[in-house]
């Protein structure tokens, strides 16, 4: 479809076109949209992992809509959920020919700052009104501030695709970090946090591969202990069952079920193999690496974060723990007494590198060591690729969960009539 026939007939009102025009801006921003057409009203439907935001979200379709110039169309109707979700978070309905043109928004932008202008130097005015920002002339009627975060879906864009607001997260992060770590007394206080989390990973790959655990903390020698107890056939009879449901639940999604069957041959391989017992020994510091990304995700992306002081916040526990186990795994290589206390254990029970060097390095703490220190660097670099590419995991995520596949946009590639005319 070539560009200036896309144009026309979106200009015309054709649903699916107006899907494709829309999609272009949206999709590498992890947000999809659903078009239809019902008479001369038309629905969309926004989609994201997280809720689009609904003042961002109208005032970007209202601006789509201004430029493309559509005469068939009355009312617009702006749905906005969840991916996943049944219910609709908000809806917004809005007519067409109140949208004002290019030229009007200008003047009434230009006429408000006139407003602000005379109002700072004592001239009366008549009717005094409060400002009109631009997103508020776009969407023909004022935005009430809100403490609502914006999601980066509508953000500008800065320096390798991250905006500034997650540029500063990362930098108070880093520099809250550094002063976390630069203190004895305040990394003790942090300690247990990535102790629990370490100690979860245990416990949680413990039982998803048969094996009921109980995560607790070490109040005798420091740090924490997960207690492993013998292997339950009946636990993973039941994960077997949970496979089922989803192969049923999904039974209609073809790459959903291609991805599910890849996870049952590698869970089985898993469970059959003496390879678990190292995977429930490595997923200790394997979750504080998985947390760090996600924390670190939160920072980059301003993603489940309601209040501004999140991200920040964010970045500082992803920079700390990173670092934390960055100065833990350089100890274990060039530090011979802290290699030497290390691989003494504690309370007769031996760490969890010391186990994985004894069985896969000969015995070399300093090569798992140095393992751990390649994934700590890697953590980060991982993070910012699925940050660039969250448009395309979201895209995927949410095809995996649709309980058909695609059937809806294959239908309007086949009968693109039958969506624009309505059903």
């Amino acid at each position: 479809m070539g560009e200036r026939s896309l144009l026309e007939r979106a200009q015309g009102g054709e649903a699916d076109a107006i899907a494709v025009w829309l999609n272009r801006s949206l999709q590498r921003r992890g947000i999809t949209v659903q078009v239809q057409r019902q008479a001369g009203d038309l629905h969309l439907l926004l989609e994201a992992m997280q809720v689009p935001d609904r003042n961002s979200a109208v005032t970007f379709v209202q601006q789509e809509f201004t430029r493309l110039k559509v005469n068939s169309l009355s009312q617009i109707h702006v749905v906005g959920r969840r991916r996943g979700d049944k219910h609709s978070t908000w809806k917004e309905c809005f007519q067409l020919r109140s949208i004002p043109s290019l030229s009007d928004q200008l003047s009434s932008h230009q006429t408000a700052n006139k407003m602000v202008e005379q109002q700072s130097h004592g001239t009366e005015i008549p009717r005094r009104r409060p400002p009109i920002s631009k997103e508020a002339a776009i969407a023909g009627k004022p935005i009430r501030s809100t403490n609502q975060m914006i999601p980066d879906q509508f953000a500008s864009q800065g320096a390798l695709g991250i905006p500034q607001a997650g540029w500063r997260s990362l930098a108070i992060g880093w520099v809250l970090a550094m002063l976390l770590l630069a203190s004895g007394r305040l990394t003790f206080i942090f300690h247990p946090l990535i102790t629990l989390v370490h100690e979860l990973g245990h416990a949680a790959c413990g039982w998803l591969l048969g094996y009921p655990a109980i995560p607790a903390f070490d109040f005798i020698h420091g740090g924490g202990v997960t207690s492993h107890f013998g292997r339950l056939w009946g636990l993973i009879g039941a994960i077997y069952m949970g496979f089922g449901y989803v192969y049923y639940r999904y039974r209609n999604n073809y790459l959903t079920l291609r991805y599910l069957l890849g996870g049952i041959v590698l869970y089985s391989l898993l469970i059959l193999t003496p390879i678990h017992a190292s995977i429930i020994t490595m997923m200790g510091h394997g979750f504080e690496l998985l947390f760090a990304g996600i924390f670190l995700y939160r920072a980059l992306s301003g993603e489940s974060c309601y209040y501004p002081i999140e991200r920040p916040l964010y970045g500082m526990l992803a920079f700390f723990t990173l670092a934390y186990d960055i100065r833990f795994a350089y100890r274990l290589i060039f530090d011979w007494q802290a290699r030497v206390d290390y691989l003494q254990g504690k309370g007769g029970i031996l760490h969890d590198l010391t186990r994985l060097a004894n069985q896969y390095a000969g015995g070399n703490v300093s090569a798992i060591a140095a393992g751990l220190l390649g994934c700590c660097l890697l953590t980060p670099l991982l993070t910012l690729f699925l940050y660039h590419h969250r448009g395309q995991t979201n895209c995927l995520i949410a095809r995996l969960f649709r309980v058909s596949d695609d059937s809806q946009f294959r239908q309007m590639k086949k009968a693109p009539s039958r969506y624009s005319e309505g059903k």
